[in-house]
């Protein structure tokens, strides 16, 4: 293997022949705090790692296990899975709807839980229609002083997004990185994949890791769709006027497309132009040819950079875990000399400590660096056991989950900056829109009324003509409406930043710019996902050895790809939200737990410290040792039952895009049919359910051997 070193199998420190006779037999009695000899003429109990009579390692992968060239692509390679595209586009959402804008209730709030890629948008706010009554009030809650009209400066006590950043932190702390120490300390000693880690632990654990697997197959499955999608906004942003920054004719060219005025262009070139999206998930329309070309693209993507394993991995990710900080940088610079930057950033940093009162505000928290981390995945376990044995991977922990949440936040200033940018032109937009109703209806003199005095006019007009100004429906124009506006995932990404592009100079350059970023980072998501199925497919020797690794990343690449095709319909956006939220909630955070729970719990807490020392020349100090057993456990639970409390209070809907809706460009909310509703069941149950099934088979099997031998007895 080019650019590898082979190193020759190594007895992992703790699987030992030591077993007790009784049930205990699943599980490692005694520890060896220096490496055990090879061992001779012994063989282990059955579905332990056994090795043959000889004493040689079997041929099982770790024989010839390849290994990182560096500890930068090691690194690189744990940064870029855990650092994706929901740290650009779910972090930012999150500060947002806790600070000032309109959180999430009811359905928002139960996809706000587990949406660590994306959330579909709310849609902008569109002209208040105000009572006659109430205009003067609502219009000039900002109350100008005489004389002089002035613009909205946005209130600390109304919105501010730096509250989440409190509970986000105490979660990254307690919960986050505690649990990604775990995984890749216990990947590096046992060298092994999910499946072949939790089975030597116990074989009663096995589940654990077919659980890892399959929740990485589904996510695999949809999250190549949104490399895809972005694919395709990339190909489009090469045109000059950008495609979303106007709407398209009608055929007879005498006007604008209708669906495209109601709304907006961005709106009508992601839900039509790009998705062309059904009215509801039971109509399903045929393949779109263009998305089904994005998707195979994306898939031969990922099978290139896979072809070779690490190898070819270690050298991809140089450009697509560092690419994006690059991006970001320019981003961030010329965000911050975007008018109205400023106000995005005291929107972002600014507390609101009542926030802290909602216990919302910690459950998405904690959900949220659970999901950013992507820990339980598997990816994470199979990166590290490619490692050196010898290998600070505390160090190594506690520098992914810095940078991961560092990057978070790195990456929302210049969103925020952004944003605040879009809100300031959206006011300004507001303003003109007004001024040029109040200048035609009243016959002022051009440029009579201007932004500086609109206030001022405003105030005299409602005092001296009120049916009047009513009767015109002028729209409520307030900075801080503009900033409240949340959207996440493909609204944040594809809508509102899409929008923002087009009002910057230069828009086909940061178009670019940020659409390559997005696709970078997904990439690196992807070689984590993908990993943690091939990883155990390896090393449980599933297929002959003679059938080449690039042939088996190559069909399951296809066979993913042919899944997928269901998400290239017209109701394939409907399907990736569905997959999104119920694919990567329950299993993960059941995965996690059992975790914890086997490392700690089974294996023990005394053996599992033996074995950093001998990694890292010293042993878990008592901050993870209380993380390990109590507070990472008990949060994880707390997490767990709150959001399953949440789920069931009442049935899931979705909003669907539908122009005859009455209240169009706004989704109709739905409920999901009940066909539907029985595959989110299945999906959030199916990759779990091997955790109990192989635990009962081996207590059968223990049963059954047992009665067998007192039998013959």
């Amino acid at each position: 293997m080019s650019g590898m070193e082979v190193r020759s199998a190594e007895w992992p420190l703790n699987l030992g022949p030591l077993y007790q006779n009784n049930m205990d037999s699943f599980f490692p009695s005694r520890l060896y705090s220096e490496r055990p000899p090879p061992l001779q003429g012994a063989s282990l109990v059955p579905g332990l790692c056994s090795l043959p009579a000889n004493g040689k390692a079997n041929d099982s992968g770790m024989e010839d296990r390849p290994e990182w060239d560096n500890k930068a692509q090691y690194l690189l390679t744990c940064i870029g899975f855990a650092v994706g595209i929901g740290n650009v586009w779910r972090f930012p959402y999150l500060c947002q709807i806790y600070g000032g804008g309109e959180r999430p209730t009811g359905r928002t709030r139960l996809l706000g839980l587990t949406s660590l890629f994306f959330q579909r948008l709310t849609l902008p706010v569109k002209s208040l229609h105000l009572p006659t009554q109430s205009y003067t009030e609502k219009t000039r809650a900002w109350s100008p002083s005489k004389g002089a009209g002035r613009r909205l400066t946005v209130s600390s006590s109304s919105g501010s997004s730096g509250a989440f950043l409190i509970p986000y932190l105490i979660a990254l702390v307690f919960e986050g990185l505690p649990l990604l120490y775990l995984e890749l300390a216990i990947g590096q000693r046992l060298r092994m994949g999910s499946i072949g880690v939790w089975n030597s632990i116990s074989p009663l654990l096995g589940g654990v890791g077919i659980a890892s697997m399959l929740v990485s197959l589904l996510v695999c499955i949809f999250y190549n769709t949104l490399l895809a999608w972005v694919l395709w906004y990339l190909f489009h942003s090469f045109q000059n006027p950008l495609p979303w920054s106007q709407c398209p004719p009608t055929d007879n060219l005498t006007g604008y497309n209708a669906e495209c005025v109601k709304s907006t262009p961005a709106n009508y070139f992601w839900y039509r132009e790009t998705l062309n999206i059904s009215t509801d998930i039971g109509t399903s329309g045929s393949l779109q040819w263009w998305l089904v070309v994005c998707l195979a693209s994306a898939w031969c993507v990922v099978y290139v950079c896979f072809i070779k394993g690490i190898d070819s991995i270690g050298k991809v990710v140089y450009v697509t875990a560092i690419f994006p900080y690059l991006v970001l940088t320019i981003f961030l610079v010329r965000a911050l000399t975007l008018p109205g930057a400023a106000t995005g950033l005291v929107y972002l940093f600014t507390p609101d400590w009542e926030v802290l009162k909602d216990p919302q505000v910690w459950l998405d928290a904690a959900t949220q660096i659970f999901f950013s981390l992507s820990v339980a995945f598997g990816g994470l376990i199979a990166f590290s056991s490619y490692n050196k044995e010898r290998n600070n991977c505390e160090l190594d922990a506690v520098l992914v989950g810095v940078i991961n949440s560092a990057t978070s936040l790195y990456g929302a200033i210049p969103i925020f900056a952004i944003l605040g940018f879009k809100a300031n032109s959206a006011y300004n937009s507001c303003v003109k829109e007004n001024i040029l109703a109040l200048t035609n209806h009243f016959e002022l003199p051009d440029q009579n009324v201007t932004a500086e005095n609109y206030d001022h006019w405003l105030e005299y007009l409602n005092t001296t003509a009120p049916s009047e100004v009513a009767s015109l429906h002028l729209r409520t124009c307030e900075l801080q409406t503009f900033l409240d506006q949340s959207a996440s995932g493909t609204g944040l990404a594809f809508i509102v930043f899409s929008e923002a592009v087009v009002e910057m100079p230069g828009a086909q350059i940061w178009a670019i710019l940020f659409f390559t970023m997005l696709f970078s980072l997904g990439l690196s998501s992807m070689f984590g996902n993908l990993e943690g199925v091939l990883t155990p497919i390896r090393d449980l020797q599933l297929l002959p050895a003679w059938i080449p690794n690039a042939l088996v990343t190559g069909v399951m690449c296809l066979m993913a790809f042919l899944m997928a095709l269901i998400f290239t319909m017209g109701s394939g956006n409907y399907w990736v939200e569905i997959f999104n939220s119920y694919v990567g909630s329950v299993p993960l955070l059941i995965v996690a737990f059992f975790e914890i729970i086997a490392v700690i719990y089974v294996y023990g807490m005394k053996n599992f410290s033996e074995d950093i020392y001998f990694m890292t020349g010293k042993k878990p100090n008592l901050f993870w040792k209380v993380c390990w057993k109590v507070i990472s456990p008990l949060m994880l639970l707390v997490v767990l039952i709150a959001y399953v409390v949440t789920r069931i209070q009442e049935r899931p809907t979705y909003g669907s895009w539908n122009p005859a809706y009455e209240q169009f460009p706004k989704t109709e909310v739905k409920p999901y049919p009940d066909w539907v509703f029985a595959i989110i069941i299945l999906l959030s149950a199916v990759p779990v359910v091997p955790i109990p099934l192989v635990a009962l088979y081996h207590l059968i099997s223990r049963g059954s051997k047992r009665s067998s031998a007192r039998t013959r007895l």
